[in-house]
C-alpha cells in the first residue's frame, strides 16, 4: 500500500496541475515542448528485466494530446492495456484564447461531465464549475487570491451549495506553491504537504504530513539539463529509501 502510495505522490511531484491562476505558457511549453507540435503520442509499457537490460513488455496505457495552431490542448484521448479507448477529453477556448471548458466522454463517447471556468474583468479564473452529463451542477470551486495575484483559497461546492472542502496555499516569490492544506467540511485536516523548487522552479522536495500535520514521508527530484526529470527517490517516516526511479531520456534535435 505504502508503494502505491509512493508512486502516486511520485506522479504529483513529476506533474504540474492547473489549479485556478491562469499561466501565460501554452500548453506545449508548460509540457516542456519545443517546436510547432501537432500531436503527442505517449505509450507505456511494463518492463522486465533480461539479463541486467530492461526490456518493454505488455501494454499498460497509451495516450494521444493534441494541439492546436496557438499550442494549446485541444483534445486528449486515453487508451486502456487492450489499447481500446477509455475516456476523451474536448478543450474549448474563447476569442481571447483562454482554455474555457473541458467536455470528457467515456468509453462508450457518451458524455461523462462538463467543466467550465469562469473569468473575472482581469482575465484571472475566479471559479471552476462541473456539471454532469445532464447539464445539471455537480461541483463549484471558487478562488481566492493574494495582492500579488497568487492563488491563496480554494472554497469547494457541492450540488447543495455546501462546504465540502477547503483548500489553502502558500506561495514564494516566483508563484510556487511551497506549502499546501486541505480540510474536510467539518475543518478537519485531510492532506498537508510542502516543498521545495530550483531557480527554474520546478520541484526538487516533496514533504507530505499525515492528518495530524507530523511528517509522513518525502520524495526528491533531479533534474537534467533539458529540465527533465531523471531521478526521483522516496523516503519512508523513518528516512529510509522506499523506492527509486531512474529515467533514461532521449531528445529529437529541438529538445524534445
Amino acid at each position: 500500500m505504502r508503494k502505491n502510495l509512493f508512486s502516486v505522490m511520485a506522479l504529483c511531484l513529476l506533474g504540474s496541475t492547473m489549479l485556478f491562476a491562469q499561466e501565460k505558457q501554452t500548453d506545449l511549453e508548460k509540457a516542456g515542448l519545443k517546436g510547432k507540435i501537432k500531436k503527442v503520442e505517449t505509450i507505456v509499457y511494463k518492463a522486465i528485466d533480461k539479463m541486467g537490460k530492461t526490456e518493454q513488455s505488455s501494454l499498460m496505457s497509451r495516450q494521444v494530446l493534441e494541439y492546436n495552431e496557438q499550442g494549446m490542448q485541444t483534445l486528449a484521448t486515453y487508451y486502456d492495456s487492450l489499447d481500446k479507448q477509455s475516456s476523451v477529453t474536448k478543450s474549448l477556448y474563447n476569442e481571447k484564447g483562454l482554455f474555457i471548458e473541458d467536455d470528457v466522454y467515456d468509453s462508450a463517447s457518451a458524455l461523462s461531465y462538463i467543466m467550465k471556468l469562469v473569468y473575472d474583468d482581469k482575465d484571472i479564473v475566479s471559479a471552476k464549475i462541473y456539471y454532469d452529463a445532464d447539464g445539471n451542477l455537480a461541483q463549484k470551486y471558487l478562488s481566492k487570491y493574494d495582492k500579488k495575484g497568487n492563488l491563496s483559497e480554494v472554497l469547494c461546492y457541492n450540488a447543495y451549495g455546501n462546504i465540502f472542502e477547503k483548500r489553502l496555499f502558500k506561495k514564494d516569490k516566483q508563484g510556487n506553491t511551497t506549502e499546501y492544506n486541505e480540510y474536510n467540511g467539518d475543518g478537519k485536516l485531510t492532506d498537508k504537504w510542502t516543498a521545495t523548487y530550483n531557480k527554474q522552479g520546478y520541484q526538487t522536495k516533496k514533504i507530505q504530513y499525515d492528518e495530524n500535520g507530523k511528517y509522513a514521508y518525502h520524495i526528491e527530484a533531479k533534474y537534467d539539463g533539458n529540465n527533465s526529470v531523471i531521478e526521483t527517490v522516496a523516503y519512508d517516516e523513518n528516512g529510509e529509501v522506499a523506492y527509486r526511479w531512474d529515467y533514461q531520456i532521449t531528445y529529437d534535435l529541438k529538445g524534445n
